[in-house]
């Protein structure tokens, strides 16, 4: 996408992608998204258990 804001207004360009290479990085965002989520996960989990221990 390219943006053309040489007048009075402006427009935005887009261009079709490679399907195949759209989907990889798709697919490799995703990934990268679940990652951070899964680590997020198990830092509320050891939070929840650590305060678990210390209020027994």
């Amino acid at each position: 996408m390219t943006r053309d804001d040489s007048g009075p207004s402006y427009r935005y360009v887009y261009r079709m992608r490679d399907a195949d290479a759209l989907a990889d990085e798709m697919h490799r965002l995703l990934s990268a998204w679940y990652v951070r989520i899964d680590e997020r996960i198990g830092e509320v989990t050891r939070q929840f258990e650590q305060a678990s221990q210390q209020s027994t």
